[in-house]
């Protein structure tokens, strides 16, 4: 029996979920343009009962819950139960606001129950996008929007080119593909727009975001928590282990090379990506 998602499954379930819950407040920081601007989009309104998915540590769920207001509510969804219990330590006193640890790609949350579907980088792992966002339109009423922000391609996000450009030195950097489950899934404008029309949602919109964060106050502070990111890992994994001291050491020479009085600073892009369903 195949069991949908299984590769991402085992990584939100295993080491990938317990290392953003360490860096929970580093992860909000490298993120934080993509968080404005969505917010900013105005995806949340005053009564709405919000479906967050891929939540994470649940901060868009809490702002998401914040903006619904006494008479709305937030749920958050994610794979990995370490960041789903995390979250509900963080919101324990916030009224409105639930998490469950679940693949948005099958969980049946009831029809029509959502007036918000938001998302903070957490739609481009599905390995079957298509059926992901039929049932994510399952769940939204009609005329209920979407706001959701995902990664753009590869090569215009600074903060892993540099990183994975550095640790592969003279080697083809391994590049994802842009259609397989992983960060870059959702990078090309007109597959998001099929994915969504075809699963019931109209009126869609992208709209690109620009952005620099810190991802350390210094090297010494940013060179672990890159270091342990996943795209480090998988670059470093890939080599021969004779190769990997020196992958490193550039890798160091390349974050030192970003290092400002205000950070280690990387640029990043994403697409906001709006819709309503039908």
């Amino acid at each position: 029996m195949t069991v949908p998602n299984a590769e991402q499954v085992a990584a939100w379930v295993g080491p990938s979920g317990l290392f953003w819950v360490e860096n929970a407040a580093r992860y909000a920081e490298t993120t934080r343009p993509h968080h404005a601007a969505l917010l900013a989009s105005g995806p949340v309104a005053p009564g709405d009962t919000v479906l967050d998915v891929g939540c994470g540590s649940g901060g868009l769920t809490r702002s998401a819950a914040r903006l619904a207001g006494p008479g709305g509510s937030a749920f958050g969804v994610d794979l990995s139960g370490a960041q789903v219990a995390y979250a509900r330590s963080l919101s324990a006193v916030l009224p409105g606001v639930a998490f469950e640890q679940a693949d948005a790609q099958t969980y049946d949350f009831g029809a029509g129950r959502f007036g918000a579907l938001v998302s903070q980088f957490g739609t481009m792992f599905f390995d079957d996008p298509a059926a992901a966002f039929a049932n994510l339109a399952r769940a939204a009423r009609p005329g209920g929007r979407l706001a959701m922000v995902v990664w753009a391609s590869f090569e215009d996000n600074e903060w892993v080119t540099a990183m994975v450009r550095a640790l592969a030195g003279d080697a083809p950097p391994p590049v994802p593909p842009a259609d397989a489950p992983g960060p870059f899934a959702l990078s090309a404008p007109d597959r998001v727009r099929g994915l969504l029309t075809g699963a019931g949602f109209a009126g869609v919109e992208l709209d690109a975001v620009h952005g620099e964060a810190s991802w350390g106050a210094d090297v010494e502070d940013a060179y672990p928590f890159v270091l342990g990111g996943g795209m480090a890992r998988r670059t470093l994994a890939a080599m021969p282990e004779a190769d990997r001291p020196a992958a490193r050491d550039r890798l160091y020479a390349t974050l030192a090379e970003h290092a400002t009085p205000d950070g280690v600073r990387f640029r990043s892009a994403s697409w906001l990506v709006t819709a309503r369903r039908r």
